[in-house]
């Protein structure tokens, strides 16, 4: 079985840029809509319920049709991490994810999920 990172682990250093997270499509909301396309944020909540903020710039080919699958599993591997600015922030995580066009989405299916299965047998 793959070893996954929690959202609780993340911390910020350039150089790492293989995180591999599992986590849930808490909330997703679009906040611009530009040459490029819509960007999205994503609220994304991990079984330990963790919040953490991803951010997607453009309308990448990875993340078409994503912004409808709110409340999925996914695993989201490639993501860079950054520090939040003193702003507005909708999660308490003082970091951020950034998509780019490499960061790749898998939507994991609940019936071939072991983790899944035992999370909502927990509930």
């Amino acid at each position: 079985m793959a070893e996954y990172n929690k959202l609780s682990e993340v911390t910020y250093n350039p150089k790492i840029r293989s995180w591999r997270f599992r986590v849930q499509l808490h909330r997703i909301y679009h906040y611009a809509i530009t040459n490029h396309g819509p960007y999205y944020n994503y609220i994304l909540a991990d079984e330990d319920g963790y919040k953490m903020e991803m951010t997607t710039d453009g309308d990448y080919p990875n993340f078409r049709c994503l912004e409808k699958e709110k409340g999925r599993w996914v695993e989201i591997f490639v993501v860079e991490v950054e520090r939040t600015y003193p702003c507005f922030q909708p999660t308490s995580s003082p970091f951020i994810l950034n998509a780019s066009r490499c960061t790749q989405v898998r939507i994991i299916e609940p019936l071939n999920s072991l983790l899944f299965l035992d999370f909502k047998s927990i509930h």
